[in-house]
This record gives structure tokens, sequence and C-alpha cells, in this order.
């Protein structure tokens, strides 16, 4: 499992890190997002894998639990998907 904390790195170490970060949340996101519409186009979708508003409110509470950067990452993602 993954531990969550702080991380000290000097500046360019840290830059490096927060772009690698970004890159594979992005593409982890994209991924996600392509297989859904993918398998609901060929009939291979599964209802278990999306959440209403009941859900969304439980993935919030876990994204606060994990650091309140994750939080504003997830809002974030929200208000782009369902905002604009």
């Amino acid at each position: 499992m993954d531990e969550i904390g702080i991380a000290k790195l000097p500046f360019f170490v840290a830059l490096g890190e927060g772009m690698n970060l970004t890159w594979n949340v992005t593409k982890g996101t994209v991924y996600g997002l392509y297989d859904l519409i993918r398998d609901g186009i060929m009939g291979n979708g599964n209802f278990n894998s999306v959440t209403g508003p009941v859900g969304m409110v439980g993935i919030v509470g876990d994204a606060y639990d994990f650091g309140f950067v994750y939080l504003l990452s997830f809002l974030r993602l929200l208000y782009l998907l369902i905002l604009q």
C-alpha cells in the first residue's frame, strides 16, 4: 500500500516529481474514461464502476482523508468534467 505524506525535496527534484505525478494522474484519468466509454459502446459496460451524487460524496471524503492537495485535485477534476 502506498504511503501518503509530505516529501521534502530540492526544488528541481520536486518539480520533476510533480510533473511526473501530474502526467501519471492525467494518463490514468484518460485511460479510465476511454475504457468506460469503449465498454459502454461495445455493450460490455459495468455500472458498478459508475457512481451518483451519494457515491461522489464518499469519494470526496476519501480524497479529504488523503490530504488537502488530493481534495483540491479531485474537486478540480470534477469541475472540469461536469461544469465545463
